[in-house]
Order: C-alpha cells, then sequence, then structure tokens
C-alpha cells in the first residue's frame, strides 16, 4: 500500500498538470473616461465623433473601436485611422489618430500633344477630381482609366496615365496626370 502512494505522489509531482502555473483570470478591460480624435487639420472634430460608437465611462470595447475605425475613413477624408488607448493619472483615454487626406490646390493634365488639356474631351469629361477637392484616390483612378479612354477614341491606344502628387504646406497637394502618349495600333491609325 506505501508503495502505490508513492508512485502516485511521484506521478502527481512530475504530471505536467501540477507543474503548470494557475490561470489568472482575465483583466477587466479598462474603463474609457474620455475619446478625442488628434490629427485633424481641416476635418473638424465634431463631424468625426459622430462615427464614433464607443462611449466614455463605459468599458473598452474592442469590436466597437474597430467599428469607430472603419466608419471614420469611410468618411473618405483619411488616408489612415488609428486607435490607442493613454493613461492620464487613474483615467484612460480612447485616442483614435487620423491622417488627412491633402487638399489640392492644383490639378494638372501634363505632356499632352495629340489632345490638349483644354479639349473638351479631355478637360470636361474626364477630371473627376478638382481644385479644392481633398485628394480621393478612387476618383483619381476613375480619372485614368477616363483619360485612357479619350486617348483610345483618339488613335492612341497604348496611351498611359500616371498620376502624381506634390506635396505643399499645410497638407495641400499639387496633382498631375502625365499622359504618356503612344499611337495605336496600325489599324486605329488608319481610320
Amino acid at each position: 500500500m506505501r508503495l502505490h502512494q508513492i508512485t502516485l505522489l511521484s506521478l502527481l509531482a512530475v504530471s505536467p498538470a501540477a507543474t503548470q502555473a494557475p490561470i489568472k483570470a482575465r483583466a477587466e478591460p479598462p474603463i474609457i473616461a474620455e475619446v478625442r480624435i488628434e490629427g485633424n487639420q481641416r476635418i473638424e472634430k465634431d463631424p468625426i465623433l459622430v462615427h464614433v460608437t464607443h462611449e466614455p465611462d463605459q468599458p473598452l470595447d474592442e469590436n466597437a473601436v474597430d467599428w469607430d475605425i472603419k466608419s471614420i475613413y469611410r468618411m473618405g477624408f483619411f488616408d489612415t485611422v488609428s486607435s490607442r488607448l493613454v493613461n492620464e493619472g487613474d483615467e484612460t483615454v480612447l485616442l483614435y489618430t487620423v491622417h488627412e487626406r491633402p487638399l489640392l490646390v492644383e490639378v494638372r493634365i501634363d505632356d499632352t500633344t495629340a489632345l490638349a488639356e483644354t479639349d473638351p474631351r479631355v478637360a470636361a469629361q474626364t477630371l473627376k477630381i478638382e481644385e479644392g477637392g481633398i485628394l480621393d484616390p478612387v476618383l483619381v483612378k476613375e480619372t485614368i482609366e477616363d483619360l485612357k479612354s479619350v486617348y483610345k477614341d483618339a488613335g492612341h491606344s497604348g496611351a498611359q496615365v500616371i498620376f502624381s502628387i506634390l506635396p505643399r504646406p499645410d497638407n495641400t497637394a499639387v496633382g498631375t496626370f502625365k499622359v504618356v502618349e503612344t499611337p495605336g495600333t496600325a489599324e486605329e491609325q488608319g481610320r
């Protein structure tokens, strides 16, 4: 009987369950004392806060924070949106940091010889972004595709369009669509 007790005690001593540390209870999420916005320059904080569902004096809800980030980003004014917690004394602040897309102070189409920049097919039909507007990557892509289409219709199916941004002070920029004109196929040129 004594031998059995020693064997059982020996097994318990080397058992992985016996050597593991006790499982710690998960810490409660912090209570958010305040929600703040930082990084905005032209966009006021109140329109941004409209997209924030996380309320002060509530425990941190990571799902709500994730939803808030996506909602703020969908406003279309920001390149990036992130969040972090900041401890101020014994209070926790939920901070959303935004980086605004630049304001376009000028939009140009360069290197056009086959079609002038002022050609109504180029200026009126293709430009989706405007001076005084916030840079929108979707509209840039649409403008590129529309410019290629206009050039294709004019017999330059191989034309390439490259968009670049020249940053200016105060998060402004000049947007330039550079057209690399190439003649189309022999069939297109014989039209």
